[in-house]
């Protein structure tokens, strides 16, 4: 199997057989063919390896030795799908299936076209026991909010499931400790460090909602929710006037009540900054905190960073090159990605994000 391609089909699976078969049949009427699909089985399913080994070599069955759980098995087949260096990775949870025979050709020639678009996405129609019962577009509203203030995502999932995505392979995974919120969060990840996606109004993917989906087993559990909706909410500690201000103020079960910058994996740290890097900004630090040293060596040593420009705040100034005033930092604007070290990095970065200047938070636990 060539080990360069344009999409990797990526298929978390869990003992949903017949609904495979559809998923996969629908993805061999494409008319776009440079693909390979990855099926990570969860739940060890002797029909589901036959089926797709019948195949050919471009379709790969891996069998999960321990079982992962469905955030973390759609990690895995991701995973798996970038050994094969595709430019596009296509997450399709197994009730879903492409609607059109060109659907993933469309989605590609929008990200063909769209160089700067982090992902592309579609309309959906739902489907329920194999007949049409709604469909779902984001309107010209809900469209300029996320353009405009992607942070509206976590507040609610205006986009629809991962499967109505096309992502460039940019290396950013799903967090593995969420299971209600995982989509809005992902997609929040994806449009941190530069918000621009492209849309396409038309029902490419079908959805289905037939019994015993994830969201079917959390949608009434108000515990698993309010924890998720508090986790994510002070992970990305810059929320501005959210709704969910209450639950997060009130909250005493994250981090034991101590509420934290914000923060993020260390794998999505790095491909938030490798992705600014390839498209050859300058990287600068933004420091808040007398100690920062620190901060700067572990980030030079894990990812072999080299900060171009310091920003400090007053009381901190240092005596080294590179150092830039407020007014430069705006006038520079987006040519500078900078990372932040300071507790509060809320009102920072929805300062710079506010120019169209990206920034991310340190956070020392991860390094």
């Amino acid at each position: 199997m060539d080990k360069n391609v344009i999409v990797a089909i990526c298929t978390p699976y869990y003992k949903k057989f017949e609904f495979l078969v559809r998923l996969v049949e629908s993805i061999k009427m494409q008319t776009f063919q440079d693909y390979i699909v990855v099926v990570t089985d969860d739940g060890s399913d002797d029909r589901a390896k036959e089926y797709i080994a019948s195949l050919g070599d471009r379709y790969i069955y891996i069998r999960n030795e321990k079982r992962k759980g469905p955030t973390a098995n759609c990690n895995y087949a991701m995973e798996i799908g970038r050994l094969y260096h595709p430019r596009y990775i296509k997450v399709m949870h197994q009730d879903d299936s492409f609607t059109y025979d060109n659907s993933l050709e469309r989605m590609v020639q929008q990200l063909e076209n769209n160089r700067e678009a982090v992902f592309a996405c579609s309309g959906c129609v739902c489907i329920k026991e194999g007949k049409k019962i709604a469909d779902h577009y984001m309107d010209r509203k809900q469209l300029e909010m996320l353009r405009q203030d992607f942070y509206r995502i976590i507040e609610g999932n205006i986009i629809g499931p991962p499967s109505l995505l096309l992502v460039r392979n940019n290396g950013i995974y799903m967090d593995e400790n969420l299971k209600w919120i995982v989509d809005e969060e992902w997609y929040f990840k994806l449009l941190e460090y530069k918000n621009n996606f492209a849309y396409l109004n038309e029902p490419l993917i079908s959805i289905g909602l037939d019994e015993g989906r994830v969201t079917d087993s959390c949608i009434h559990n108000l515990e698993l929710l309010e924890r998720e909706f508090t986790y994510v909410y002070v992970k990305h500690f810059q929320l501005q006037n959210s709704k969910f201000d209450p639950i997060v103020h009130n909250s005493s079960r994250v981090y034991n009540g101590v509420r934290q910058q914000g923060f993020y994996l260390q794998g999505d740290f790095f491909a938030i900054i490798k992705d600014a890097v390839r498209d050859c900004k300058k990287l600068g630090l933004w420091v808040g905190e007398e100690k920062f040293e620190n901060a700067e060596k572990n980030m030079q040593k894990a990812f072999g960073i080299q900060f171009d420009f310091y920003y400090f705040e007053d009381g901190f100034l240092g005596e080294r090159e590179g150092i830039l005033t407020l007014e430069q930092i705006r006038n520079m604007g987006e040519n500078v990605m900078w990372v932040i070290v300071k507790k509060q990095a809320r009102d920072i970065r929805k300062m710079l994000n506010d120019k169209g200047i990206s920034a991310v938070p340190y956070n020392e636990r991860h390094f």
